[in-house]
């Protein structure tokens, strides 16, 4: 299984401290669902309930840091290709939001993107300490993928 890099482990971290809500030490189903709809995925209970199910190593019923990491680490195949597609799905919100190829991403036009996906949408708070991540206003989709994968 590919693994992790330095830097994407501690991005995946900084992700996993701000969605654990209850500073629990783990994501429950509720915390999980809201971080996979930072990347676009509206996922059913049953869904959050197989992967929780698929993952969840001790069988506690919740994941913890490094449980997470299976997950991610899972996916990365190489660099190139996962900030490639990465690139696509942001580039598929962008088209979703009206804005152009080369447009910048705004705290707003984010916030206004994610409102009303799925059952606990991201909220303004969850938006702007992604954008403080960026120490600006607006980013880019290059940008954005290279926080989550590169």
């Amino acid at each position: 299984m590919a693994q992790l890099t330095e830097d994407q482990e501690k991005k995946l971290k900084l992700l996993f401290d701000n969605f654990d809500e209850d500073k629990s030490g783990s994501l429950n189903a509720r915390e999980l669902r809201k971080l996979a709809q930072l990347f676009d995925l509206n996922l059913t209970e049953q869904q959050v309930a197989a992967a929780l199910d698929a993952r969840d190593i001790d069988r506690d019923g919740v994941l913890d840091f490094d449980e997470l990491k299976t997950i991610f680490a899972a996916f990365i195949r190489s660099t190139e290709d996962n900030q490639s597609e990465m690139i696509k799905a942001f580039e598929t919100l962008l088209k979703k939001a009206g804005l152009g190829e080369d447009e910048p991403l705004t705290k707003k036009t984010l916030f206004k993107i994610q409102k009303g996906k799925g059952e606990d949408p991201m909220t303004k708070e969850d938006v702007a300490w992604l954008f403080s991540e960026f120490g600006r206003e607006t980013t880019s989709k290059e940008e954005l993928a290279a926080l989550f994968c590169c």
